[in-house]
């Protein structure tokens, strides 16, 4: 949270009860030998990470979380008015989009919002007329009232071409009837952008 400085911190270095650990990791994930024949794998080609430098309110906004974690260290603030876990918190946000801080900051054209839009809409471009769907995962600031990563995401898509219908939210199934009904469209590749959580 706070990039000043730093401070030592302890980890796990291995893992203990290996097998219950498998046994509960393979209700959700398949597990496949080297040297088995992995024909039937589909491959995985790389990714590219898309980083964002931060804008000039983003890096102002840090010195700010810096000055909060130091007041809270020297006990200079009560934990209930300000502590860590709203420290990072709001430095989540504001990493995401300095909008989720304060709505009076503009749309800032090398957001992480914006460069995820073009980076779907250059998959989208390529891949529509396999209809094939992308899945889009994110885990701060959720679809509500108000701004919202999702809605904003979802009108950047449309204003850059993209039908309104074929960008869904997974958290618009609140059933779980309606969820196989989204997920019918999403393999038939009616739906071609499903944005949701990764709990969702």
């Amino acid at each position: 949270v706070d990039t000043n400085s730093y401070k030592l911190t302890t980890r796990f270095a291995k893992f203990c009860n290996v097998p219950e650990l498998t046994n509960i990791l393979s209700s959700i994930a398949d597990f496949h030998k080297v040297e088995k024949d992995i024909s039937d794998l589909p491959c995985l080609d790389g990714y590219t990470d898309s980083l964002s430098s931060g804008s000039p309110e983003f890096r102002e906004y840090l010195k700010d979380i810096s000055n909060r974690a130091d007041d809270i260290k020297n006990k200079r603030v009560d934990p209930k008015t300000d502590n860590m876990l709203k420290i990072t918190s709001d430095g989540r946000k504001a990493a995401l989009d300095m909008r989720l801080i304060d709505t009076i900051f503009d749309l800032d054209p090398e957001s992480k919002v914006m460069r995820c839009a073009e980076n779907i809409l250059e998959i989208y471009s390529k891949t529509r007329e396999e209809k094939s769907t992308q899945l889009v995962f994110c885990d701060i600031s959720t679809p509500k009232d108000g701004f919202n990563i999702y809605d904003e995401l979802k009108g950047l898509l449309v204003a850059m071409g993209v039908e309104k219908e074929q960008v869904r939210f997974v958290h618009e199934a609140t059933t779980e009837t309606q969820r196989e009904q989204m997920f019918d469209l999403v393999r038939k590749g009616e739906i071609a952008v499903l944005i949701g959580s990764t709990f969702k």
